[in-house]
């Protein structure tokens, strides 16, 4: 105890004299400084409320910071060769070291201006301020509603293909937004692509997409679901289609003539069936004229093919037939007077 109390107001001046040694070189060496260090800006708002629009809403905000030198080195990304160089030198700021967001604890509907909130997770820095200090932003109350999926075929079957037993998975999607986004939505679809060579049952993951009345896609609004699952069945149909005769004349004429007109009534049938019996129809109808010389006018049957009803199933078909340039030759010699010796004229005298 009495070392302790021996020589006691000189290592009281001791103690003194140190720890004004000490304040002297941390002053010196790790003195208090101001910096400045950009960060990202967190806008998101809570879950009930809706960000409509902050026209001058920046990606990164200035902070204001204050510490000891070595502590805002530190932040700044360490290790600096030099202890007494300025922070201002340092690299980037690391990651989360100071935070900036939005503060959206006293927001309301309407337009207003946010301020911006910023903390340091460093013990010994001080957050001054931000730059800027508020935002000016428009916000509303986040609403739902629950709408019916629709299907949107895209491509739509083509003829003689039909669509069946069209099912939804989910039948409904609850829709996030704003009040007045929410009023423009007119329905929400599913947006369904079909292949034209695919046949049979199919099921697709499908896109969903909140429509207005003229199928804009509404902005600023949130689906419950993005995708529905749609399933459903292509199976194809009979169809119908005209289609024009084509006569063909087999054989030939009588000598001396020549077809001058060939021609069906009705000129066009009626088929029906499914479209892949239809492509192998042949609309070819083909007449015997073998040495006719006279106009023929018969009921011709169409020619049958699978699958596929002709309606009417016979037609009636007229040729007619001229006289070629040989045949008129030899009827007008036929024709002409014969001379004979005694219309032979008589010179006198002999």
């Amino acid at each position: 105890m009495k070392r302790l109390t021996n020589n006691l107001s000189l290592k009281l001046v001791s103690l003194m004299l140190a720890i004004l040694l000490w304040s002297h070189v941390r002053g010196e060496v790790n003195p208090l400084e101001t910096s400045t260090v950009e960060v990202p800006l967190h806008a998101l708002p809570p879950r009930d409320v809706i960000l409509l629009k902050a026209p001058n809403l920046p990606e990164k905000v200035t902070v204001v910071v204050r510490g000891p030198r070595l502590a805002l080195r530190n932040l700044k990304g360490g290790a600096l060769a030099n202890p007494l160089a300025p922070t201002d030198v340092a690299p980037n700021i690391l990651n989360g070291a100071v935070r900036a967001s939005l503060d959206f604890s006293s927001a309301r509907k309407g337009d207003q201006r946010l301020p911006i909130k910023a903390f340091s997770n460093a013990e010994e820095v001080e957050v001054l301020g931000t730059k800027p200090a508020d935002i000016a932003v428009s916000l509303d109350k986040a609403q739902s509603v629950r709408f019916s999926i629709k299907p949107d075929f895209a491509s739509p079957p083509g003829a003689g293909v039909s669509l069946k037993n069209v099912n939804i998975d989910p039948l409904s999607v609850r829709v996030f937004g704003p009040s007045n986004a929410l009023a423009r939505i007119k329905s929400v679809r599913a947006s369904i692509e079909i292949s034209g060579a695919v046949r049979g049952a199919q099921s697709l993951i499908c896109p969903l997409a909140a429509l207005d009345r003229d199928g804009n896609a509404v902005g600023n609004v949130r689906l419950g679901e993005r995708t529905a699952r749609v399933s459903f069945s292509l199976r194809e149909v009979p169809v119908e289609k005209r289609v024009a005769l084509s006569l063909v004349p087999t054989g030939a004429p009588e000598a001396g003539f020549a077809i001058e007109s060939i021609q069906a009534e009705p000129a066009r049938v009626a088929l029906r069936g499914l479209p892949r019996d239809l492509k192998n129809f042949k609309a070819r109808l083909e007449i015997d004229v073998s040495d006719a010389s006279q106009t023929l006018s018969r009921r011709v049957r169409v020619p049958p093919s699978d699958g596929v009803e002709i309606t009417p199933s016979r037609v009636r078909v007229t040729v007619k037939f001229k006289r070629t340039g040989a045949a008129l030759d030899k009827t007008e010699n036929a024709l002409a007077p014969q001379t004979t010796p005694d219309d032979l004229p008589v010179r006198r005298g002999e």
